[in-house]
């Protein structure tokens, strides 16, 4: 016969007095732990390879025309990105969303690898310019892993360096 000793009776009892048994509850404890590691680690993996595009001023080939400005497009992400497409959009007094786009000297960049560069203007002329003018540098996008496009827009604002010259400067989007 199987009997079991008093103090093995009253274990039991209170294991099935709590609920599951202390196996089950250690399995269930292990699955959500492993569930939960398994979500951080891609969560992880998807910030390390996002696509990262950092739009810069680079040099103007004639100091005075703003427009003139060269715009470095570099992608800072670890995976290429495809189909750059490249547009400027200009706010001012005198220009209300004058836009640009697969101008010459915007042509579209079919890949664009890791740490790597290109080059690009805004092909505007304008005759008059005036102070105080916003110009946003699109870039449109798509990254590896991705089903759709992405648009990293860069917003530059014009200021008077110490020749009088008007020159593009970096700014926040949100920024007046």
């Amino acid at each position: 016969m199987n009997r079991l000793s008093k103090e093995q009776r009253t274990n039991d009892r209170a294991h099935t007095i709590q609920g599951k048994p202390p196996i089950r509850t250690f399995l269930s404890l292990r699955w959500l732990w492993g569930g939960l590691l398994a979500a951080i680690a891609i969560v992880g993996f998807a910030y390390q390879f996002r696509p990262e595009i950092n739009v810069d001023r680079d040099v103007s080939l004639n100091v005075r025309d703003p427009f003139a400005t060269q715009f470095r497009v570099t992608n800072e992400g670890l995976l290429a990105v495809y189909n750059l497409r490249f547009s400027c959009t200009v706010n001012n007094s005198m220009m209300q969303n004058v836009t640009t786009r697969n101008s010459g000297g915007q042509e579209a960049v079919a890949v664009l690898e890791s740490k790597e560069s290109t080059t690009k203007n805004c092909s505007i002329k304008a005759d008059l310019f005036p102070l105080l003018s916003d110009l946003f540098f699109n870039v449109t996008y798509r990254p590896k892993w991705f089903w759709r496009s992405l648009m990293k827009r860069t917003r530059f604002v014009n200021m008077r360096d110490s020749q009088g010259n008007l020159e593009w400067v970096k700014q926040p989007l949100e920024s007046k």
